[in-house]
């Protein structure tokens, strides 16, 4: 009990002779019980705010650790010399050599290594715990609030929602984890010096190599069969009349089981290898397409009146990509649909109830107009619907007013999810290139326009990615037209 007591006196007499150490030993008394709590709580998930996480490990971790460091460079290095003498070579030397200092000596050794090994395993504790939470969707979307809100909201609205950011924006190694973390570390301060673009571009750059994220769930040797695709729209009419277009997607391989990529996933087949030369950072302006066939020939496609500055530019590793998933997959996780889609899509999910005359049109006119804030427009959207059902249908409202609070209620929710005006971010700011709406996606390259010497094009035909079974169509007999074929 005497050595214990001493070794105690011993550390308390530094600690007393150091205001370093003492301020450094004080802050660790402190910060260690509230760190174990938290990471208790944190680990058990009671706690599910973000700004929890950001206080624990990015704040409190390393004032943890800069309190160890204090108590430390206290003991060692800012205290009379008489006390830094008791740590030399020359001073252990005689200790350990004395018989009846040896023991003294050696308690206190164990007891500074015992004291070193919890700090250290705690502080790995920490460390891993606080990477991981920087790693989490919460830490990367809700904590960057207005910077990230329209990537994380149409985030959480994708097929992609459990998958984490960093699965696509950095990925797996050291290296790419370093790269990113400095990249990340570059963001941090623009976004705290409110810095940074509205709306902000996508990262292409940045991105791992796009092939590799989406084949780690989904193997393009396995990409077989077709796909029955069904759109639900709806007529801007009393009834909100549901129309329906069916698609039979060529995804794959007719059907059969190979290695061989075929119909819309052709283009990503290492067997042909797709290059692109394209003149804006978007890659919506396209103006040559070189296809390496499998006997190693080359089929080059140019804009027939582009081809001096195509072949000027052909050369430079900062416009011509190599075609990958994302080339038309652009938006696989972070898509923004048009406010027709949006409608449609809440009243496809009873969001916006079907059953109340006229939603379709009315719902859209309201959400289609500008706002400059959320607060605005959600007054303005509730207002407009609101004052029309009023005036034409009171007889429905009084009797089912539910109907109309469902329906405002959906209009916000859709003008919510799409728009950003803190951001610049409107309805259809982000393209997308899956399908060829707007002279885009597919169109970028399947064109007239695009021509070899010998004047071929790239094929047009819709039924190479596609048969068109219905084109909305209120009742398509779907089993009819499978049976006899339709498109």
């Amino acid at each position: 009990m005497t050595q214990v007591s001493d070794l105690i006196k011993v550390f308390f007499t530094g600690l007393g002779r150091s205001r370093m150490a003492l301020v450094g030993a004080i802050m660790a008394t402190v910060l260690f019980p509230a760190l174990l709590i938290s990471l208790v709580i944190d680990h058990q998930g009671l706690i599910a705010q973000p700004l929890f996480g950001f206080i624990v490990y990015l704040v409190l971790g390393p004032l943890f650790v800069l309190a160890l460091l204090m108590v430390l460079l206290g003991l060692f290095f800012f205290q009379g010399k008489d006390e830094i003498s008791r740590f030399t070579y020359q001073y252990l030397k005689e200790h350990f050599t004395a018989p009846e200092k040896f023991l003294w000596v050696r308690n206190l050794v164990v007891a500074a290594t015992i004291i070193t090994v919890i700090n250290l395993l705690f502080i790995g504790v920490i460390t891993y715990s606080g990477h991981r939470y920087t790693e989490s969707i919460a830490f990367c979307g809700a904590l960057c609030h207005t910077a990230m809100e329209p990537q994380h909201t149409s985030h959480q609205l994708s097929t992609h929602s459990q998958v984490l950011c960093v699965e696509c924006h950095i990925g797996p190694g050291l290296g790419r984890l370093v790269k990113g973390k400095i990249f990340a570390a570059r963001e941090v301060a623009v976004t705290l010096l409110n810095n940074y673009p509205r709306p902000i571009a996508s990262p292409l750059e940045h991105l791992r190599p796009t092939s590799d994220n989406c084949r780690t769930c989904h193997r393009s040797e396995l990409l077989y069969g077709e796909k029955l695709r069904i759109i639900t729209s709806y007529r801007p009419d009393a009834q909100n009349t549901p129309l329906f277009t069916v698609l039979l997607m060529k995804t794959g391989h007719h059907g059969r089981r190979e290695t061989e990529a075929r119909n819309i996933h052709w283009h990503v087949d290492p067997e042909r290898t797709v290059k692109y030369l394209h003149q804006d950072r978007e890659r919506r302006k396209i103006s040559e397409v070189r296809v390496k066939q499998e006997d190693g020939s080359e089929l080059i496609f140019r804009r027939h009146h582009d081809q001096t500055t195509s072949a000027a530019s052909e050369n430079s590793p900062a416009t011509v990509r190599t075609m990958e998933c994302a080339d038309c997959h652009n938006r696989a996780s972070h898509s923004h649909l048009s406010a027709a889609e949006a409608i449609d899509r809440k009243i496809l999910s009873g969001a916006i109830p079907e059953e109340l005359p006229f939603s379709k049109r009315q719902t859209l006119a309201a959400i289609s107009l500008p706002y400059a804030s959320v607060t605005e427009a959600e007054i303005a959207i509730a207002t407009r619907l609101e004052s029309w059902y009023r005036e034409n249908q009171p007889e429905l409202t009084d009797r089912e007013p539910d109907l109309l609070k469902r329906a405002v209620k959906g209009a916000q929710q859709a003008w919510r999810e799409n728009v950003f005006p803190e951001m610049g971010v409107e309805w259809e700011t982000y393209r997308n290139f899956l399908g060829h709406r707007n002279d885009s996606g597919c169109f970028r390259c399947h064109n007239p326009g695009m021509r070899t010497q010998e004047g071929y094009s790239p094929p047009t035909r819709c039924d190479l990615c596609h048969l068109i079974l219905a084109v909305a169509e209120e009742t398509p007999d779907i089993p009819e037209i499978l049976k006899h074929g339709r498109h």
